[in-house]
């Protein structure tokens, strides 16, 4: 079984560690504040969020949400896939999901008893890759659902050391982070490189590597649970950390996910119990720029770059915390939120083929149209 760490980011899986490495804060714009939605996440359910400050007047966003059929899935991470639908693991339904763009779900039950589905990205080979946390594989399904399942032949093989978060990286293979301080690459045949990171701390399992991508510099970037600090690993398993220092602006944070932006720049999410979470910017080279939440204890997880140049994440807050959300962030700071249905509780967060921003949810999958992004040509870009 995963440490207890990871496995309750979001209520699912713990949200990782890390905080601001050099530059200064980002000012942060206030949220909107709108009434929760109705009770219940019926399918679907729309539920219309009120328009940014400054914005032309246009209609609101919307958000709908889809029962997932299998009770207490558990959905963690979701991905456009190559068929132009959203494919979605289920942690404890040991399912791999599929949503058209229309809300319709289907489940393909995993081959392997209670492997623990974790992370997904679509593969170079026009399959779907994920990670099977609980029995050391790495699983393989195509877009018509047939499955195939690679055993981790590495050091963290064992179902106590498996395999976390996924990307497609720079290279024509899969990219993967593994307890307590791996970072693997697989082939699409299957063959395993893996290597312990250098990173101070991971070897004792007081830390270790978690979400991970693609970015712009020909590497793979990975964010690290109590760490503070973000890694980057390039094609021939050369490393580079970079710490985030202890006078960070969100202290104590733990980072989560991570993407490549618009502007060439990697960004993060930060979560705190002491303080408010934040959005993080790191460069290639190294520098960062934090930007504060304006409400406190956010717990921002997954985030993505959205077809309207800017960045959206999905924030699982605590019912005695706050309302739940998705987040919005523009590469210059300004920060807008809309509240999901009562129950949700948003964890990760992807560009649809549609043009819309889709996140797992509770039991359920939710979708959200932004009425005020360009997405002509989406469907194109996301697709190829």
């Amino acid at each position: 079984m995963k440490p207890a760490r990871i496995l309750a980011l979001g209520g699912l899986l713990a949200s990782v560690g890390v905080s601001a490495c050099s530059g200064a804060a980002g000012s942060a714009v206030a949220p909107i504040e709108v009434r929760p939605s109705p009770p219940g996440l019926p399918s679907p359910t729309p539920s219309p969020s009120p328009t940014p400050s400054g914005s032309p007047t246009q209609a609101a966003p919307i958000v709908t949400t889809y029962r997932i059929p299998t009770a207490n899935s558990n959905p963690v991470d979701i991905v456009a896939g190559p068929d132009g639908a959203l494919w979605f693991t289920e942690l404890t339904g040991n399912n791999i999901g599929r949503v058209s763009v229309s809300g319709a779900i289907k489940e393909y039950p995993i081959p392997t008893a209670q492997s623990g589905p974790i992370g997904i990205t679509a593969g170079p080979d026009g399959a779907l890759w994920f990670t099977e946390s609980s029995a050391g594989k790495i699983g393989r399904i195509t877009t018509s659902g047939g499955f195939t399942e690679y055993t981790i032949t590495g050091p963290n093989a064992s179902d106590e050391d498996g395999p976390n978060f996924i990307a497609a990286g720079p290279d024509g293979a899969v990219w993967f982070t593994a307890d307590p301080n791996g970072i693997g690459r697989v082939t699409t045949s299957g063959v395993f490189t893996e290597k312990s990171t250098p990173i101070a701390g991971v070897a004792t399992g007081e830390i270790v590597p978690l979400m991970i991508v693609a970015g712009p510099d020909d590497a793979v970037w990975f964010t690290v649970n109590y760490g503070q600090e973000i890694g980057r690993v390039s094609t021939d398993f050369t490393f580079a950390e970079f710490p985030l220092p202890e006078t960070h602006s969100i202290p104590y944070s733990e980072a989560d996910g991570i993407t490549a932006g618009p502007d060439g720049a990697l960004w993060f999410t930060e979560s705190t119990i002491e303080r408010n979470g934040g959005i993080g910017r790191i460069t290639t080279s190294g520098s960062v720029t934090e930007y504060t939440l304006p409400n406190a204890h956010a717990y921002p997880e997954g985030i993505t770059r959205g077809p309207d140049g800017a960045l959206w994440f999905a924030q699982s807050v605590p019912a005695f915390f706050g309302k739940s959300a998705i987040g919005r962030i523009t590469t210059s700071g300004a920060i807008a939120g809309y509240p999901v249905p009562v129950g949700g509780s948003p964890t990760a967060i992807t560009t649809g083929s549609d043009g819309a921003l889709w996140f797992t949810n509770g039991n359920s999958i939710g979708r959200i149209t932004d009425p005020f992004a360009d997405t002509s040509g989406i469907a194109t870009l996301l697709t190829k």
